[in-house]
């Protein structure tokens, strides 16, 4: 078992960069793993952003495509329906509300992996 205590303060826009990275490459080194991401008492959503990328392994059983294709929700070539409410899913589950507030979020790496986009749109 292999395990990463990381502490965080104020990492809203890195840590969840920092999980998909230690993710894949412990997906490809084939061992268990344990990350722990200790907040120390951060303002912003560190801890929330942290907590999104725990349900990446359930996301890899969900056929998302299917969902938005079936709710009939409307996509584009450069946002495909399944990015956007992958999109939706990580600012909701973070609890990110109205569109003024998640201008911080825009470019996080992380959240835009999470979708499956370069960025959040």
């Amino acid at each position: 078992m292999v395990y990463f205590l990381i502490p965080a303060y104020e990492e809203e826009e890195t840590i969840g960069l920092l999980l998909y990275k230690v993710r894949s490459v412990m997906e490809n080194v084939r061992r268990d793993y344990l990350a722990i991401v200790f907040d120390d008492g951060s303002r912003d959503a560190t801890a929330r952003v942290a907590g999104l990328f725990l349900l990446v392994p359930l996301m890899k059983h969900l056929d998302l495509a299917q969902v938005a294709q079936q709710a009939k929700l409307p996509g584009t070539k450069m946002i495909p329906a399944e990015q956007a409410l992958r999109s939706l899913l990580a600012l909701k589950l973070i609890g990110k509300e109205r569109k003024s507030h998640v201008m911080n979020l825009v470019f996080d790496e992380g959240l835009a992996l999470f979708a499956g986009l370069n960025v959040i749109p």
